[in-house]
């Protein structure tokens, strides 16, 4: 028993002298690997246990780096305790059974349909463009195109004999010139091209025109010569209202001077031109604050009869704007009504005979009303 005891003393001190002969860094280096020990434990929670493995805070930092994806060690699951990875919800501790897939970008952004591999992504992107794409051709190739529609002319034929439709009145039943209201139908010759490659029906067509005052003539006195001029015609006319705005105001140079439209539909063919004819009803009355004798529109009618021209020959084409607006059934439920807008030159509406027939009338005593009545409506009046 004392050699047992003697011995056991021997162990003790030695172990004694050697933990003293131990320098600060063994001390250090062994209390590390002690804690490296201590972290290596399972931690229990409740009925769940997860066993975390770090071999270096190399390794650790990978495991993060690839946003939380599991690794399986012995047929076991592991998840990496990142703290930051876990507040951003890329990793979610689980137990054995239970266990969540880390959320990317592209599922946060893209609905639920969206594939989740890379090669069925662009698979399925490729098909939708190619969807779109073909949509887009065929929108292009059969949304209704607005039908191109010309006006080749109006015809003033019929205004040089007596059976012309003229017809004259006064606003308020006055026989006050200065509020003449002229009305005239005439006869519109129209061309209308489908481009589309379906036949089209139109249902109406809706024309306005316009009468573009060239003020390079009607301005110029150089050019012309203002009514105003004409003592014997403004005592017949009588002087013009009042303009409240003298200065500022000189009336309207693209003045609405008629309307026409379709009575029926018309059927347009694929890529056919239509050729077809519109009643034109000619409707103007002189600005109310400006009167008959210095009304642009007026003054335009003048110089393009040569009435009041300088230059010669006298008179001159006049340009007529006009808009056209066709309603086409298979567009009315986009509340869309396709127009075109364009031109064209048309000659005097009065022939120079009837002009020179008024001024022959009113100079027997005739007034201008009657005059007017007589050479353009052929009415019978008698002379006083």
């Amino acid at each position: 028993m004392d050699t047992k005891d003697s011995d056991q003393t021997l162990i003790a001190t030695a172990a004694e002298q050697e933990r003293r002969q131990e320098s600060p860094s063994d001390v250090n280096s062994k209390q590390q690997q002690q804690q490296q020990q201590q972290d290596t434990l399972p931690t229990v929670r409740g009925n769940t246990a997860s066993t975390v493995v770090a071999q270096s805070s190399n390794e650790a930092s990978n495991l993060q780096q690839e946003s939380g994806f599991l690794s399986s060690t012995g047929g076991k699951e592991y998840l990496v305790p990142d703290a930051a990875v876990l507040e951003k919800g890329l990793i979610k501790e689980a137990g054995d059974d239970v266990k969540q897939k880390p959320v990317s970008k592209w599922e946060r952004y893209l609905c639920c349909c969206c594939p989740k591999r890379p090669l069925y992504r662009i698979i399925c992107g490729s098909v939708v463009l190619a969807v779109l794409i073909v949509i887009g051709v065929l929108a292009g190739i059969y949304f209704p195109r607005f039908p191109d529609t010309q006006v080749y002319d109006i015809d003033l034929t019929n205004l040089a004999g007596r059976s012309s439709a003229f017809h004259f009145s006064y606003l308020n039943d006055t026989e006050d010139l200065n509020k003449l209201v002229i009305q005239l139908n005439l006869t519109m010759h129209v061309g209308t091209y489908n481009p589309n490659l379906y036949g089209l029906t139109v249902d109406q067509i809706d024309l306005v025109a316009r009468l573009l005052v060239n003020t390079t003539y009607t301005a110029d006195p150089l050019r012309t010569t203002s009514l105003m001029s004409y003592g014997s015609l403004v005592k017949v006319v009588g002087k013009p209202p009042v303009n409240p705005n003298p200065g500022t105001y000189f009336g309207k140079n693209d003045s609405i001077i008629g309307t026409a439209k379709t009575t029926e539909s018309i059927f347009f063919p694929s890529k056919t031109l239509v050729n077809y004819t519109l009643n034109f009803e000619l409707y103007y009355t002189p600005d109310p604050q400006l009167g008959l004798l210095l009304d642009p529109t007026v003054l335009e009618l003048a110089d393009g009869c040569g009435i009041t021209s300088r230059y010669k020959p006298p008179g001159r084409p006049m340009r007529v704007h006009y808009k056209a607006t066709s309603t086409i059934s298979s567009l009315k439920a986009l509340n869309f009504a396709p127009s075109l807008e364009s031109s064209l030159l048309i000659r005097c509406p009065f022939d120079q005979s009837q002009i020179d027939a008024v001024i022959s009338y009113v100079s027997q005593g005739l007034s201008v009303s009657d005059a007017l009545k007589v050479v353009f409506e052929g009415a019978q009046v008698a002379f006083g």
